[in-house]
C-alpha cells in the first residue's frame, strides 16, 4: 500500500522504475546510488535509509546523492556506513531533523554543525565522537542527543549541554 501511494521505496540497484514522489526511500548499496539518476527526480523526497553498509566508496556515491538536489530532507540515516568524517553536504540539509551516525568511524562532529537549526535528534553512539564542538549549543530544537564512544575513553561536551532548553534525552 505504501508504495502504491508512493510513501516507501525499498531500492536495491534492480527495479529502475521507481516513483518520483517517492517521501522515503532505503537503500541498499551505494551501487544503488551509481544507478540512479539525477536529484532533481526525487523532489518529494524527506527520508533517506542506508540499511546495509556501503561498499566500495562510500563517500564518492554520498557526496553525488547529496549534492543531487535532496535539500528537503528531513531523516537522514547513515548508520553502520564506512565514513570517517561527515560530507559537507549534510550541513547544507537546512530542513533535517534527525542524523543518525551510528556505527560509522566518524572521529569530528565540525563546526558547521550549527547550521542543523531543526536538528531535532542527533545519534552517534558507536562512533569515535570523543567530543562535541560548542556550536551543538545553536540547536535549540535538539531534544535527543546520543553518544556512546565505541571505546570508554572518557567525552567532552560543552558545560551548557545541560542548559538546552528542548532536551528531552541525553545520553552521553
Amino acid at each position: 500500500m505504501s508504495r502504491k501511494q508512493n510513501i516507501t521505496t525499498i531500492f536495491r540497484g534492480g527495479n529502475r522504475d521507481l516513483p518520483q514522489m517517492v517521501q522515503r526511500m532505503v537503500i541498499h548499496s551505494s551501487r544503488c546510488i551509481d544507478s540512479m539518476e539525477g536529484g532533481n527526480r526525487f523532489t518529494h523526497l524527506r527520508s533517506l535509509i542506508f540499511f546495509e553498509p556501503m561498499d566500495s566508496s562510500p563517500c564518492k556515491s554520498l557526496l553525488k546523492l547529496l549534492s543531487d538536489g535532496y535539500r528537503l530532507l528531513k531523516v537522514l540515516e547513515l548508520g553502520g556506513e564506512q565514513i570517517k568524517m561527515i560530507p559537507s553536504e549534510v550541513f547544507r540539509l537546512l530542513h533535517l531533523e534527525y542524523l543518525s551516525l551510528r556505527g560509522t568511524q566518524v572521529e569530528i562532529i565540525p563546526k558547521p554543525i550549527g547550521k542543523l537549526k531543526k536538528l531535532q535528534c542527533l545519534d552517534l553512539k558507536d562512533t569515535n565522537v570523543t567530543e562535541l564542538p560548542i556550536q551543538i549549543l545553536m540547536l535549540l530544537h535538539l531534544q535527543y542527543l546520543s553518544v556512546r564512544p565505541i571505546e570508554a575513553i572518557g567525552f567532552k561536551a560543552p558545560y551548557e549541554i545541560g542548559s538546552l532548553k528542548s532536551r528531552k534525552h541525553c545520553a552521553i
